[in-house]
């Protein structure tokens, strides 16, 4: 995002050595920031895309884009969300495709129900991508665990049923199932954590 634009930088983090997040705050409409960032990697041989379900998984973020790659090389995803004081929040997360694979529909996205987040939480995120993955990142007070069952109780209210659960140092885990109509099982590795870099907690 150019300086023109009057961008901040709220902070940053390395997830590993080829992924990296960075979220800042601009003074346009998520439509702009889309039209931006189409604009500027136009000359990188990167495309968008819309590989992510918004109305299952986490809910976070309303819109997110995707621009990867015709060949293995690196990708960028945008997820923007529209604040009060008139900004957008943009979520920018910078990867490496190693490999591009045309694969079908993910079957796992209909059944996985819609979780919404605690009240008053800030967050980024959230849709299902292909890769069967939903991800939260939530900034608030409360600790992993209470962040965990309260996406849990949705899970079980949606039919799901917890097969072991446990806390690893301070994050906390569980193993989730269900059936789907055809009576396929289905199993969720729910992990909420804290990363190190950062006083956020992630589903």
């Amino acid at each position: 995002m150019s300086a023109s634009c009057s961008a901040a930088v709220v902070g940053s983090i390395a997830i590993d050595p080829l992924t990296w997040e960075v979220l800042i705050e601009v003074p346009l409409t998520p439509v702009q920031v889309d039209d931006f960032y189409r604009r500027a990697l136009a000359d990188r041989s990167l495309a968008p895309q819309f590989p992510f379900d918004s109305s299952r998984g986490f809910v976070g973020h309303q819109h997110r884009l995707r621009f990867t790659p015709a060949l293995p090389g690196p990708a960028i995803d945008v997820l923007t969300r529209r604040l009060e004081e008139g900004l957008t929040e943009v979520k920018l997360h910078l990867y490496e495709i190693l490999a591009v694979v045309q694969g079908p529909t993910n079957p796992f996205a209909p059944i996985f129900p819609r979780l919404e987040p605690p009240p008053a939480t800030r967050l980024w995120g959230g849709g299902i991508s292909q890769g069967s993955e939903t991800q939260i990142v939530l900034l608030g007070e409360q600790s992993t665990q209470r962040y965990f069952w309260h996406y849990a109780r949705q899970l079980r209210t949606c039919g799901w049923r917890l097969r072991c659960s446990g806390p690893l140092g301070a994050d906390f885990w569980g193993v989730w199932e269900a059936l789907d109509p055809e009576g396929h099982t289905w199993r969720i590795f729910h992990q909420a954590f804290r990363p190190l870099q950062m006083p956020s907690t992630t589903e």
